[in-house]
């Protein structure tokens, strides 16, 4: 289920520490280039795409083996069957695009052969971005086929799925990471 955070973050680690060495052994410890964001202490830090994205993947892992049963319990409730199935609708489409994004990630590998390591960071970087948008997307979309009373309830759930993230993040990417929203 966290697959995606997991290669996306594998390939920017990649990269991360070859621009390190790239730029000389001027850092110092890790800990002190790097910051924890708790989500149990501070949810407002976790950014939009990534609590969307991680509450997609819950949704559509309890629906592959439950069904529109899968969908949690406060954003059952509220929706009436037909509603239920545009919300896994727009959840499996957005899973599609989480592992299209995943794909194209995994490619830029090939990249170092043909580009400098700024040229791949920075097409890493856009790509990043492409994927968060996407998510984003998503999100808008489902939540404009949604009743008012459905949006209030998936976003109350989204919300509360930061509460299980922490996350660490080098200082000096903290602003990317938390962009677009």
């Amino acid at each position: 289920m966290v697959k995606r955070h997991t290669i996306c973050v594998c390939v920017v680690a990649l990269l991360i520490p070859l621009s390190v060495c790239a730029q000389g052994a001027q850092s110092t410890s890790l800990e002190t280039e790097t910051v924890t964001i708790d989500g149990a202490k501070n949810p407002e830090l976790i950014p939009q795409w990534s609590a969307w994205a991680t509450s997609f993947r819950f949704i559509a892992a309890g629906a592959q083996t439950l069904a529109d049963e899968g969908i949690p319990t406060t954003v059952y409730r509220v929706l009436n069957k037909e509603q239920r199935l545009v919300l896994l609708k727009h959840v499996d489409g957005a899973i599609r695009e989480q592992k299209e994004c995943e794909s194209r990630m995994l490619k830029l590998g090939a990249l170092f052969a043909t580009q400098t390591l700024q040229a791949v960071q920075e097409r890493a970087f856009e790509l990043q971005m492409e994927c968060r948008r996407a998510t984003l997307k998503a999100r808008d979309g489902l939540l404009a086929e949604l009743p008012p009373d459905g949006q209030v309830a998936l976003r109350a759930f989204v919300e509360s799925q930061k509460q299980g993230h922490t996350v660490t993040v080098l200082k000096a990417d903290l602003a990317r990471f938390r962009l677009p929203e």
